[in-house]
């Protein structure tokens, strides 16, 4: 991720310091400071050494919960800069949809039914209130310091070389926001071939 960065020539500090705590990585996105943490995970255990089928759990929770508790807990409020947690997702059953769920809630199908009547009077896609935003609500804890999660993975292109593959998931309730034109040149920088 930092070699994206450094590539197209945007000043990177390595190990920022926050507090008493270091990130992984700082990069300038239009002229402003971004905080990235990157995380990379391996293979649920039970899957890894699984001989039949198992239910597999939404870890990208339990993984970005886990960073958040290790290197931004104590010092979320004194941030004040977009910070965007990634997911190399390579060696990982994490996918684009456990972590949709995280960000924005889980994806559910809900019926609404007239109470007098008892018949459905309408149906449709919905989230559940167990999005980030909603985690950080029900605890004394400041998620929403996490304005993004990017989740990519590094793919063999048809030109022979290596790419990062992925998607940006915005906090819609991020303490500080990413603009446009940042999740722009992070699209541009991370995922243009």
């Amino acid at each position: 991720m930092a070699y994206s960065f450094a590539k197209v020539g945007y000043p990177i500090i390595v190990e920022p310091p926050v507090g008493a705590k270091k990130l992984d990585l700082e990069g300038k996105l239009k002229g402003k400071p971004v905080l990235f943490e990157v995380i990379k995970p391996n293979l649920f255990r039970k899957l890894r050494y699984s001989a039949g089928a198992i239910g597999i759990p939404n870890r990208a929770r339990k993984v970005v919960y886990d960073e958040f508790k290790n290197h931004l807990a104590q010092v979320a409020e004194r941030i004040d800069k977009p910070v965007v947690i990634a997911i190399d997702t390579g060696r990982s059953e994490i996918d684009y949809d456990f972590v949709a769920d995280y960000v924005y809630g889980t994806q559910q199908f809900t019926w609404w039914t007239d109470k007098k009547t008892g018949k459905v009077v309408a149906e449709g896609w919905t989230r559940a209130k167990d999005s980030i935003h909603d985690q950080a609500k029900s605890s004394s804890e400041n998620l929403d310091v996490i304005s993004a999660i990017v989740c990519y993975k590094t793919v063999l292109g048809d030109d022979g070389k290596f790419h990062l593959q992925g998607v940006i998931f915005l906090n819609p309730t991020a303490q500080n926001p990413l603009t446009d034109s940042q999740v722009s040149k992070m699209e541009k920088t991370l995922f243009a071939n």
